[in-house]
């Protein structure tokens, strides 16, 4: 690498530095941490659903079936029991609130989107085409198996929507603001004005992290930098992404007494 490059890429990664969550706490990357009291995602045995019933109870509801909605358990099981934990409180918070996981699209649940068109997809799309999507009115993931999408996991990418409600929109935050504005994306889907660009960021990038937590730090930067279609340094800024989401992590984690 030529030295002007070498000068340029060193000042890049000082400046995404500068926008992790919290900047001033170093956090080694996956670090050991205690056991989640009360979760149980990582510890019970059976299947991903038996697994994930034992933290969301009634607040998981399956009336879909097939292979699909097997990979849509797996990759929630993916995300970690803090993550979990936060997710059963805002589900908690109104009578509707959990996880549905369904047949057809999600117009099949969400009966008022119906020939509505959807943010930032392209024109002439409705929802009846959507598989996946968050009700916020009710505090409501829902995962369909009809309709085509281009997320690296439907599944996390909708709960990753919820992650960002239950933060009290997180993807509204200053910190995350400043590093959305610093992504070099060639996706349009994730630079659209307002609030709807971050927010994607948001659930895709965590679902992107979460999916590929058990890969090395410079594999899962790259593998975020690829669902964000990141050009440009894109190891990077992917960890920018990736320290970002580990920031969350750990500030949900308790700590050791």
């Amino acid at each position: 690498m030529a030295k002007f490059e070498q000068v340029i890429e060193r000042s890049i990664f000082r400046k995404v530095a500068g926008f992790f969550r919290n900047s001033s706490k170093t956090i080694a990357h996956d670090a050991a941490r205690p056991p989640i009291p009360g979760s149980f995602v990582h510890e019970a045995g059976g299947t991903p659903s038996t697994r994930l019933f034992a933290i969301y109870g009634d607040r998981l509801r399956i009336t879909g079936s097939g292979p699909l909605v097997q990979q849509y358990l797996s990759d929630l099981e993916c995300l970690p029991d803090s993550f979990h934990n936060k997710l059963l409180g805002y589900f908690a918070g109104h009578p509707k609130g959990g996880i549905d996981i369904i047949d057809g699209p999600v117009t099949n649940l969400l009966t008022d989107l119906r020939g509505a068109a959807p943010r930032g997809w392209s024109s002439g799309k409705t929802w009846d085409e959507v598989p996946g999507a968050l009700d916020p009115s009710t505090n409501r993931v829902i995962i369909g198996t009809e309709g085509k999408h281009g997320c690296v996991s439907l599944a996390l990418h909708e709960a990753g929507h919820a992650v960002d409600a239950a933060l009290g929109r997180e993807s509204d935050s200053v910190g995350f603001q400043q590093l959305h504005t610093l992504m070099d994306t060639k996706a349009p889907y994730f630079t659209q004005p307002g609030a709807a660009g971050r927010e994607e960021t948001f659930a895709e990038g965590l679902a992107a992290w979460a999916k590929n937590r058990h890969l090395s730090p410079d594999d899962r930067a790259i593998a975020i930098g690829d669902a964000l279609e990141l050009r440009g340094y894109k190891q990077i800024q992917g960890t920018a992404f990736d320290n970002y989401f580990l920031d969350i992590q750990h500030s949900l984690e308790p700590r050791p007494l």
